[in-house]
């Protein structure tokens, strides 16, 4: 594993400004599954912890997108 921040990462809902930021070279020097891991680990899977105006805009996206190739269609919330 890269380092311990990201196995404590799971267990930690952090901010973008508590997120280390990579650096290009810390990145090269990480194995394939190293880099995977810092990837995943700026992933959000728990909607609770997305701002509801980042969900809004994705479910705005998401019906325009919808309408765009298939007609109108309105998502129901």
């Amino acid at each position: 594993m890269a380092s311990g921040w990201l196995s404590h990462r799971s267990a930690t809902v952090m901010t973008m400004a508590e997120r280390k930021i990579w650096t290009a070279a810390e990145l090269e020097n990480m194995s394939p599954n190293e880099r995977r891991d810092v990837v995943r680990s700026g992933f959000e899977t728990d909607l609770n912890q997305v701002r509801p105006e980042l969900l809004e805009r994705a479910r705005r996206k998401v019906e325009e997108r919808i309408a765009a190739t298939e007609g109108s269609a309105t998502v129901e919330g």
